[in-house]
């Protein structure tokens, strides 16, 4: 997915939400009874490269393992238990997609080319969070949430770079890239993360809420190998998201 269409998602993401303001404002005087159980939807994004980052140093000549986030998107199951007007407990299994780009190095002679490599890995993701809101005007409500989630890996090893690795011929030169058997992995299937999440809430006939997501594992859960052995000269990392989101509630 390119930057323009992650911007077009972005912006679909804030027309949702001002067609809820719109829509809702007449639905408002419906919303009379309390609903203790609440099913949902949602979707979400992330486009924030310098939150999301993935690099890693090498001790390679030819350069370093540099990878980044292109473009995140998720989709997710909401369940919602509300205890009262102000706090509720939710459960969200949401799968998460990250698109992602690696910066290959094509060596040999008489040149050394660079270019990005578009890949992408999914996770499954189980959390539960603590909601609190707090009335600002009518019927809509700061939300701000603090949780734990659970993480499946659906790939605990993806290559890289598709085939042997050959980039093409010049001169009667076969050209290889550095990185052919390049592996971005998972120590373990399963990790954790924790979940901080602050936006608005629009209470209607339906819910409405755009969110702000930060996600957070303190698990270094990911490293690189080569030939199917971690990576000499490199450090495990972990991977953050901030996210935003929108989520309907029927």
């Amino acid at each position: 997915m390119t930057k323009n269409s992650s911007k077009k998602f972005i912006k679909l993401l804030c027309g949702l939400f001002i067609l809820s303001l719109a829509t809702n404002v007449n639905a408002q005087k419906e919303q009379t009874n309390f609903k203790m159980h609440n099913f949902g939807i949602g979707i979400g994004a992330s486009t924030f490269p310098i939150i999301q980052n993935y690099s890693a140093p090498n001790g390679s000549t030819e350069g370093k393992y540099d990878l980044t986030n292109a473009f995140v998107w998720n989709i997710s199951l909401k369940y919602d238990l509300k205890l009262n007007k102000i706090f509720s407990l939710s459960f969200e299994p949401t799968y998460i997609n990250q698109l992602l780009s690696f910066k290959d190095v094509v060596s040999g002679t008489p040149y050394v080319s660079y270019s990005e490599i578009p890949f992408s890995t999914s996770e499954m993701t189980i959390p539960v969070l603590a909601n609190f809101r707090i009335g600002l005007h009518d019927n809509i409500k700061l939300l701000t949430s603090l949780g734990v989630g659970a993480k499946y890996y659906f790939e605990k090893s993806k290559k890289i770079i598709d085939g042997d690795g050959s980039a093409g011929t010049f001169n009667g030169n076969k050209y290889y890239s550095v990185y052919a058997n390049t592996e971005l992995n998972k120590k373990n299937s399963f990790s954790y993360e924790f979940l901080l999440r602050a936006g608005l809430e629009i209470e209607a006939k339906h819910n409405y809420q755009i969110l702000l997501t930060y996600r957070f594992s303190p698990d270094k859960n990911y490293y690189f190998s080569e030939n199917g052995y971690p990576a000499l000269f490199t450090n495990n990392f972990r991977v953050t998201m901030l996210e935003l989101g929108f989520n309907i509630f029927l």
